[in-house]
Formats: structure tokens, C-alpha cells, sequence
């Protein structure tokens, strides 16, 4: 149902949430399943129930560009 993805130690995961879903794909920050702040902002949680294999395709090409955009 999920995948969990860690970036680069402080790689801020959010200008690639902004980016990506202004671009039609969307992920969830990690930061959200940490209870401290500030940690898990390099993560993300990506969801792959409800997409079929052309709309993951395109999905992860997004945010890949936009995280190398980033980095």
C-alpha cells in the first residue's frame, strides 16, 4: 500500500511536495509521522493503491525531476 522513501540527511522533502503536486503528483511529507520536529524532513511516503501502472509512471518521473530540481 505504501512505500517509504528517505532522501539525503536534511534533504527538505517539502519545496519537492509544492513542485510536484503544482506538476499533478502528490506524496506524503514523512515529516507528519515523526513526533519530533524537525525530524524525517528527507522522507516521504508514497501511496500506490488507487493508481494504475501509467499514472505511477508519470507520478514518479515527477517527483524525480522535481527532486533532482532540488538538489
Amino acid at each position: 500500500m505504501f512505500v517509504w522513501v528517505q532522501g539525503p540527511p536534511g534533504f527538505d522533502m517539502d519545496p519537492v511536495y509544492e513542485q510536484s503536486v503544482a506538476a499533478g503528483a502528490a506524496f506524503v511529507p514523512g515529516k507528519y509521522f515523526f513526533t519530533t520536529p524537525g525530524e524525517g524532513i528527507e522522507t516521504m511516503r508514497l501511496n500506490f493503491t488507487t493508481a494504475d501502472t501509467d499514472e505511477l509512471s508519470r507520478a514518479i518521473a515527477v517527483i524525480g525531476k522535481t527532486i533532482e530540481a532540488e538538489m
